[in-house]
Formats: C-alpha cells, structure tokens, sequence
C-alpha cells in the first residue's frame, strides 16, 4: 500500500545517516543485508581459519563446508534432528553437540516456534515467550592474525539462507583472546562458556529422511497464506466496560486448510480457539495486542509436524490508553521511572569503573540473595540533574527526540510520587529552551 512504501521510505530515510558503534570488545562490525537483488557479494566468511564455532538449528552440508574453509578445530551446536538429517559421514570433520537437556526445556520433542516437527498431539498452551530449543544462527571464526569474525543475525547456515533468502546480518570484529572461539566456548577455565550448556551428540552414521519436513513446509505455506489474505486479517476492538473489550478477528481462510489450527492473543494463552473466518475474545485492556499466535499440527505417524508463528494484525478501534497502561505497568517505582528517564536522556551508567563496581555489586548481591546471607544491597542512586542539562547544551536534539516518551512519563498514574519534583521543574525550563533553540 502507499502507506506501507511511506514507512519503509521514512525509515530509510532515518536510518541513513545513522551510524552504529561495535559493541565492545569488539573493534569493527558491519551490518549484512542478505537476498537483495543488485547487491555485491555478501559472503562474509574468509578463506582461511583456525578455528571455527558454527551454531545454526536448520543446516547444509554445502554451507558447512564453506565455512570451516578446512580449520583444523571445528565446533558445531545444532539440533539433533538437523544432525541426523546430514549424517555422521557429512559432519566427520565437526565436533557435533546439541543443547544440553538441562538448558533446553525439554529438548526437540517439545514444538518450537520455527519449523517444529516434534510429534506433540496435546501441545500445552504457551505464550510462545517460553521458546525452547535452539534459535540462534552465529558463526565464530579465529583468524590468523589474532583477530576473530562474529557473524550473527536470521540466516541459517543452509544454502537457501545464503543464497536466496531475504536475511540480515551482523558482522563483529574483535580481538581473539576476547572474542574468539575460546572466549565464547569458555576454554582453559576463563569464565562460564558456551559450553557449559553443551553435550556432544552422535548423529546418526547415514543421512535420515524426515517425512515431517515436507509437512513443515506446507504448514509455513498455509501460515504465509493467513498473512497475506485479501482483504487482510484484522482485529476490531469494541469496548464492553471500564477494564473490559471485546476483540473480533475477521480473515480469509485459504482453500484446503491443512490439520487443524488454533490461535489466541499473544498475551492471553488460556483463550485458544479454532480457527475460523470470524473468532472474538473477551480481553481485559491490558490483554489488547496485536500479535496473534498460531499453531498447525497437521500428518500422521513420522510425518505430523506442529509449527507455530506469530500474525501481526491492524487493530482497529484500539483503546486510547492501552499503551499509557502498560506503561504505568512497568514503571511502578520510582527507581524504575528514574532508570527509564536515565536511558532516554543518554545517561552512561555512570561511569565505566562505577558501572562495573554496580555490576559486581549485582551479581554479588544476588548470590548473597539466593544463599540468604542477607537483604541486596541498594543500586548506586541515578542523578539526573547532569545528563538534562548536558543534553540542554550539547545534544538540543536528544532532549527534542525522547519529548514524546518523556511526557508520557509524566502522565503516568501517581507520577507525582514517582518523579521528583525538582526534575519536573527543570524538565519544563530545558524543554522551553530547547524549543527556543532548535532550527524551525
């Protein structure tokens, strides 16, 4: 729609000029954008390495191949079934592990979000924030030259991902000893590692067919359907009382429906129903989203797969002060409204050593909490006074960027206990000044 194109241009516009930092440690990143027609090579990986990390839930023989580029030390974290699908005989050049059971909630035969094949007839409900299994998709490689690549982002180390798909990607570059394959598995006793939460895994010697994958692609078919229906699915919002709505879904059912197929508001697990053109909830405000969860279980025997996304649909008729609510939710203390105005007027926390000194004052704290050798010890306080009227000299447009979140702080419920009221003060006088100072 033009609406649409409008966004995407506007946020083009605004990221443009946009200039990110590595995090550290790390030296340098770039951003990957992966898929796009016209653009240069994205291959990120070199074509050489001493060690490799690769960490993927869905994977290709080819894609490995390619980025171990013959390291003599080659760990993979994937899941068992991706393993057993390539075989032992394709993986004998990787140490092979899956996520420890103790970590993983239950492991694979427990329904994920992405590509579940999981036999699950009764799955129990979920908010779908509660993920099991393994997610994320990094690759960590040691140069010879004492640095190391972290690539990280949505693509899969399949060939599709790298060759095909739409994806984006993240590219850190950082020192060895802090950022290489060591430092995240955790080797030679420096620190909790990624292997903490690993065990190695034996595939199977030959390559296993898994009858429910072409299952698992007609469900994200069928799910893709429900997404792009015209006229597009959306959600009526009607309100029944003063903490009470009723919410009516209207979408176009795709012909052949496979299995069956339940759904329910993001925030309210317990109200699943069955899918249908015309489906309505009763929600409290706070329950309005929306994001809807779906779920698919369709086949019988080796080939049922369950899969599960998430629909993101217009509301319509939204209630006024639902995001104020869910504000006022989360802020419920003064420290809380104090950190939040912290952050969005750009307060480093407060210095480096400070902030480490609160760090291990934390991490302590909660030791001492869980053992029971005492109450934990209080947050260093938040000044606020010296970021306002730094960003009111220095940075007039910060103040003007974060006004909007500001003032929706100070209408919170009760916000005149919340906030100081020598802030409210100076909030007024620098916001007038910045006004008076900013380009028209």
């Amino acid at each position: 729609t033009e609406a649409r194109r409008d966004a995407i241009l506007d946020l083009a516009g605004t990221l443009r000029d946009v200039r990110l930092e590595a995090p550290d440690p790390f030296t340098s990143g770039r951003l990957l954008p992966l898929g796009i027609e016209g653009a240069p090579s994205s291959w990120p990986f070199p074509d050489r390495a001493r060690k490799v990390v690769a960490i993927s839930p869905f994977l290709s023989t080819e894609t490995l191949t390619r980025i171990r580029v013959g390291a003599p030390e080659s760990t993979l974290l994937t899941r068992a079934a991706a393993a057993d699908l390539l075989g032992g005989s394709a993986l004998r050049d990787w140490d092979v592990n899956v996520l420890d059971a103790a970590v993983d909630g239950g492991g694979d035969d427990h329904p994920v979000v992405e590509d579940a094949t999981g036999e699950a007839p009764d799955p129990a409900p979920s908010t779908l924030l509660d993920l099991t299994g393994l997610h994320a998709k990094t690759v960590v490689i040691d140069g010879d030259d004492g640095q190391s690549a972290v690539i990280t982002g949505s693509a899969n180390l399949t060939r599709q991902a790298w060759s095909k798909n739409v994806e984006f990607d993240a590219v850190l570059v950082g020192p060895t000893r802090l950022c290489g394959v060591d430092a995240v598995l955790g080797e030679g006793g420096k620190g909790m590692g990624l292997r903490t939460i690993m065990e190695p895994y034996s595939p199977a010697s030959e390559a296993v067919e898994d009858p429910s994958l072409d299952t698992s692609y007609l469900l994200e078919e069928f799910h893709r359907q429900l997404a792009r229906s015209v006229p597009r699915p959306r959600m009526d919002i009607t309100r029944t009382g003063d903490d009470a709505v009723t919410a009516r879904l209207t979408l176009v059912l795709p012909e052949g429906s496979p299995g069956e197929t339940t759904l329910w508001p993001l925030t309210a697990p317990n109200l699943r129903k069955s899918l249908a053109a015309d489906t309505s909830w009763e929600l409290s405000l706070d329950e309005i989203t929306p994001f809807l969860a779906v779920e698919t279980t369709s086949g019988d025997g080796s080939a049922r797969a369950t899969r599960r996304c998430l629909l993101k649909v217009p509301l319509i008729g939204d209630v006024i002060d639902r995001e104020q609510r869910a504000l006022a939710t989360m802020l419920n203390s003064r420290d809380r409204v104090l950190r939040y105005l912290a952050l969005l007027l750009g307060l480093d926390e407060p210095t480096a050593t400070h902030a480490q000194d609160a760090e291990h004052e934390g991490i302590t704290s909660a030791i001492n909490a869980v053992a029971g050798d005492g109450p934990r010890r209080p947050s260093p306080p938040i000044v606020l006074f010296e970021p306002l009227v730094r960003a009111a000299g220095n940075d007039i447009d910060r103040i003007l960027s974060v006004r909007k979140q500001v003032e929706a702080v100070l209408e919170l419920p009760k916000a005149d206990e919340l906030i100081p009221p020598d802030f409210l003060k100076l909030w007024d006088t620098v916001l007038k000044f910045s006004l008076s100072r900013s380009t028209p």
